[in-house]
């Protein structure tokens, strides 16, 4: 029912945004992590989400509905929020390149 309909629209989704099979496998392994909510009490923090989302290449629309699945949304008083608004909203997907920018402001970088 709802969660197989739920599951084909992610996949769908993956399917618009992977180039290649390899890419498209990799980015399913990762949708993982929005599926165990499911399952558990399990909810990604704010930075593992966002994370994915810029691994996944996101705009910002689509970044904000999938956030939204784990009931997270950005605030624009918050400088993590407005750094990754900003680098989404200017095509910058470079982790190296996003973490600069958060070691510029002094905000805890990606993967950290």
């Amino acid at each position: 029912g709802e969660l197989l309909r739920q599951d084909h629209g992610r996949i769908q989704m993956l399917m618009k945004i992977g180039n290649t099979v390899g890419e498209q496998m990799r980015m399913a392994r990762q949708l993982r992590l929005f599926q165990m909510p499911r399952h558990g009490n399990y909810k990604p923090k704010k930075k593992t989400a966002v994370a994915f989302a810029i691994a996944l290449k996101l705009d910002l629309p689509t970044m904000e509905d999938l956030l939204s699945r784990a009931e997270i949304a950005f605030s624009p008083s918050n400088k993590f929020d407005l750094i990754i608004t900003y680098c989404v909203n200017n095509g910058i997907y470079d982790i190296f390149e996003i973490n600069a920018i958060f070691f510029k402001y002094g905000q805890p970088i990606l993967g950290e």
